[in-house]
């Protein structure tokens, strides 16, 4: 059966609104005005318009998220199309598309035990030791590295590798066939794309933030 607009509509819906509610929850139970000032981390240097500018950029972050969201979810159905239709395999971009999307609800169950985690092992913390830490990943192993080292180290996790092998599945229940296959179509397309995504912002990162090297 062919995908639908609608169930593509609904699928990115339910994601999206998984998403926002772990925003919510993050910014109300770790990431509030307090825990910012206590790591001193101050948006504007002003307490009389503190308040405001923390409100603004959670309007932002909301944003920021659903067009983080869009072009992910674009980008990797793209990758994964193409790599389909030099195969030859008969499915269409919605479907591809639907299995981008189901696949990504892996990241919001990565998140909720990020959240979990952090009240658990940090009291208070800080925004440092929110941004460096990120369970089953490579840099919850290595520890203290420089901040440009982030992004790289985080996206080489479990959950990420899951994220592989639920793409593989849905390709294999899409057109059939092996799911060896489905998943050497996967680490054949996807991984190297999300390598030159992975060095393209860790070089951006340096150039733009070199102190943080």
């Amino acid at each position: 059966m062919k995908t639908t607009k609608k169930t593509i509509l609904v699928t990115f819906s339910a994601l999206l609104l998984l998403s926002f509610c772990m925003i919510w929850l993050t910014d109300k139970n770790i990431l509030t005005l307090e825990f910012l000032n206590g790591s001193g981390e101050y948006l504007t240097g002003d307490p009389v318009t503190e308040f405001t500018a923390y409100h603004d950029l959670q309007r932002w972050i909301y944003l920021s998220e659903a067009a983080y969201l869009s072009i992910k979810i674009l980008l990797v159905s793209i990758t994964i199309y193409t790599a389909l239709y030099l195969k030859g395999a008969g499915c269409t971009f919605t479907d591809t598309m639907l299995v981008v999307m189901r696949a990504e609800f892996i990241f919001v169950l990565a998140a909720l035990i990020k959240s979990l985690a952090f009240t658990q092992l940090f009291h208070p913390g800080t925004l440092a030791d929110w941004h460096r830490f990120h369970p089953l990943s490579a840099l919850s192993i290595i520890g203290n590295v420089g901040a440009s080292w982030y992004y790289p180290l985080q996206t080489l996790n479990l959950f990420e590798i899951a994220y592989w092998f639920m793409l593989a599945w849905g390709i294999y229940r899409l057109i059939g066939g092996v799911f060896d296959r489905s998943l050497q179509m996967v680490l054949s397309s996807y991984v190297p794309a999300l390598f030159l995504w992975t060095l393209t912002l860790s070089f951006f990162s340096v150039v733009v933030f070199p102190d943080h090297i």
